[in-house]
């Protein structure tokens, strides 16, 4: 079956791209043809990541965000999940270098990134921006 990944992000769409955004998060669904990435961003630069076969699944894959947390009109988060075969996140991640002012959080985690400890469990996050792991505890 394959395992997933899950991605944290956070950034500040640039203007000339928030009217596309907007469309993509309030206008279409999981699978949906219209509005998709591929739809909205036809740019040449866009293709790595629109292209892939499983840029439908950002940000509606496993999301439990509302709509409305996804995407305030400037500042675009997303956290789901996917199975992130064909290198989806890292061809996203380009594609908001392009879309974005600033890249506020970019952080992914493997599904089996964790270590038990104690009374807790340690999660080995991944942050694109610095290129390090980062480790967060949890408490059971």
């Amino acid at each position: 079956m394959g395992m997933y990944t899950d991605l944290v992000c956070t950034a500040i769409i640039k203007e000339e791209y928030r009217d596309r955004i907007n469309n993509l998060v309030f206008n279409s669904s999981l699978f949906d043809d219209k509005n998709s990435w591929q739809d909205l961003f036809k740019e040449d630069w866009a293709e790595d990541f629109t292209e892939n076969e499983r840029a439908v699944l950002i940000p509606f894959g496993e999301n439990q965000l509302k709509k409305e947390e996804i995407f305030d009109g400037v500042t675009l988060h997303i956290e789901c999940s996917i199975k992130n075969y064909e290198s989806t996140y890292e061809a996203f991640f380009e594609f908001l270098k392009e879309i974005s002012d600033k890249i506020v959080e970019f952080k992914t985690l493997f599904e089996e990134s964790y270590e038990y400890i104690n009374n807790g469990c340690v999660y080995f996050w991944f942050n694109h921006l610095t290129n390090k792991s980062e480790n967060v505890y949890r408490y059971f």
